[in-house]
């Protein structure tokens, strides 16, 4: 109850309204000043900065983002770790038109009277996988996929579909390395540990604070 009342009365709801708060609190989400969560589906137990805009998304158990964060269109997996000024997703500006320019779509101008269905079907969705790392101000573009456990370096700019267990860098982004080794990573896939129910990952939780270096790692006992 103390908990609710100091969300309430710091207005954290301002951006998102008080019934949506209540479901969040209830769920364990968590989410700073000037924050907006918009026509997305919550996992339990998010944590959101300051600043942040998640737009038409769905986000998955235990991810949590710093400040500064903007996600449109996009489904993002559990337990992903996402840094400050990250943007992943969002509307790319028709360049194959005389203006790139939004007058002509958006009412916003006062030209036309609604969105046109041809650019509502032109939101791409993007993928990002379960367990992903994506380091401060990198950029993620509209329809690229993401794969499970991969890390994106800080300031990348991702413009093709990334490998599960792949360490990306750089404008643009490439493969510098893989996290582990072939055999480990389809392990894990198959493993799927992000689906684990609470007392499975406390029975098992040894495996998550050693390093993984060959197969017999995965082994613990849980």
């Amino acid at each position: 109850m103390e908990r609710l009342k100091f969300f309430l009365d710091q207005k954290y709801y301002y951006n998102i309204g008080r019934l949506k708060t209540l479901q969040y609190l209830m769920k364990g989400v968590v989410y700073g000043r000037n924050t907006t969560i918009s026509n997305c589906t919550v996992g339990k137990c998010c944590r959101f900065g300051y600043d942040n805009l998640i737009y038409c998304s769905a986000i998955g158990d235990y991810t949590y983002t710093a400040s500064n964060t903007k996600i449109y269109y996009a489904y993002v997996g559990s337990f992903c770790s996402i840094s400050w000024n990250v943007s992943i997703g969002g509307f790319e500006h028709p360049v194959h038109r005389i203006s790139t320019h939004g007058f002509s779509y958006q009412p916003l101008y006062s030209v036309v009277k609604k969105v046109p269905e041809v650019i509502l079907n032109q939101y791409k969705k993007t993928f990002i996988g379960h367990d992903v790392w994506v380091g401060c101000n990198a950029y993620i573009k509209a329809g690229v996929k993401v794969g499970n456990g991969a890390v994106i370096g800080a300031s990348a700019v991702v413009t093709k579909d990334v490998p599960s267990y792949a360490v990306v860098a750089g404008n643009p982004a490439q493969v510098l390395k893989y996290r582990f080794s072939e055999d480990i990573i389809n392990v894990l896939d198959e493993m799927k540990w992000w689906d684990w129910p609470p007392d499975q990952m406390k029975r098992r939780i040894s495996l998550f604070q050693k390093d993984i270096k060959n197969i017999g790692d995965l082994c613990d006992s849980g």
